[in-house]
């Protein structure tokens, strides 16, 4: 057997084997605004399976609103109480420390790993209920 050959059976079986791990991917379009003037515009998640340990990424776009400037420190997932009991991971908040100008879009990703051997790909589609965004706000004494 050739070395081409045995590169395309290689990338063939590993595409074959991504494709049959991956359970699911879903992307939300949403239109929520907080009172600070933040909008989120959309929240998509990729599932990715191995041995019963899932990789459960998602991406969370955040749009300023407000006419100034809104620094991002970190956001946290509310994860759904009825699977909570299943997170592997230690630590689910996503350090952000960006700034985000007026009109200006911001794109957080994170992951959590949950154990998905006694769950279905239906119960993780709720994972996250709810995003915990924590702000800072520096006010001028001029």
């Amino acid at each position: 057997m050739s070395k081409k050959s045995a590169a395309t059976i290689i990338i063939l079986t590993l595409c074959l084997c991504a494709s049959i791990c991956i359970l699911g991917y879903k992307n939300l379009s949403l239109k929520i605004e907080t009172k600070g003037g933040l909008e989120t515009s959309s929240l998509s998640y990729l599932l990715a399976d191995n041995n019963g340990e899932s990789e459960y990424s998602y991406s969370v776009e955040l749009t300023n609103t407000n006419g100034k400037d809104i620094f991002i420190k970190t956001i946290e997932p509310s994860i759904n109480e009825s699977i909570k009991n299943k997170i592997l991971s230690k630590e689910t908040t996503v350090i952000v420390n960006k700034n985000i100008k007026p009109n200006g879009k911001i794109q957080v990703n994170g992951k959590i790993i949950i154990d998905t051997s006694e769950i279905f790909a239906q119960d993780i589609q709720n994972l996250i209920t709810d995003i915990k965004i924590s702000t800072e706000e520096t006010v001028k004494l001029k």
